[in-house]
């Protein structure tokens, strides 16, 4: 997740924008814009504190960029206008069977998102794109995901969900 945050000054332009994210600048100057991509059923927003996934006729999912534990809020439908965690609707670790398996499904439809945002900046800037983005990684000693695994990494992630 953290590289995603270099694609916004990529390749001298904006790898998220150019993917078709929409950037959402933030009404109190305080807190960073959101990256927002909205599909029929889905959405997707980034900030830079993680990531949170809505499916219409599912609920919401939560990665947070440091506590990759999911969460979820099965009556959220709607994308939140939110710009800081705070600002999020309830959110809760699976308490039952049930959400489980719904954030099981959520996981699976956003990490297979993530896989194929992996590949097309794979694509579109090169792999030496990606790993320069991987060495700039300030955490790198607690382990990371080389550049040319990732989106494999993702897609196997998704699929394993």
């Amino acid at each position: 997740m953290w590289c995603w945050g270099k694609d916004i000054a990529g390749q001298g332009s904006n790898l998220l924008l150019e993917y078709g994210l929409n950037r959402a600048p933030s009404p109190d100057s305080r807190y960073s814009s959101r990256y927002e991509f909205n599909e029929s059923e889905n959405s997707v927003i980034l900030w830079g504190f993680g990531l949170w996934y809505t499916h219409s006729s599912i609920g919401s999912l939560l990665l947070k960029r440091h506590d990759f534990r999911p969460r979820v809020n099965l009556t959220c439908l709607t994308t939140p206008a939110a710009w800081r965690l705070e600002d999020c609707p309830p959110i809760q670790v699976p308490a039952t069977e049930h959400e489980a398996r719904m954030a099981l499904n959520l996981c699976g439809d956003v990490l297979a998102f993530i896989s194929r945002y992996e590949a097309w900046v794979l694509d579109r800037a090169g792999l030496a794109y990606r790993q320069q983005a991987v060495e700039t990684y300030p955490e790198r000693r607690k382990g990371f995901i080389p550049a040319q695994e990732m989106g494999a990494t993702w897609s196997r992630l998704a699929e394993s969900c």
